[in-house]
């Protein structure tokens, strides 16, 4: 897999997490919400790490 495939994954992946975090968050769920926007966070900043090598 190249980098940019890795990369584009990772970005995909971090929007479904942000997804999953809304839908949460207007379930009223919020320590999910919590865990959700940390997995988003992670996998997005080594979306940007990825990018920046």
């Amino acid at each position: 897999m190249s980098p940019a495939q890795r990369r584009i994954l990772l970005y995909i992946l971090s929007f479904i997490f942000v997804i999953g975090a809304v839908v949460y968050f207007v379930k009223s769920d919020y320590l999910f919400t919590l865990i959700f926007i940390a997995i988003a966070i992670l996998f997005g900043m080594r979306a940007r790490k990825a990018d920046s090598r």
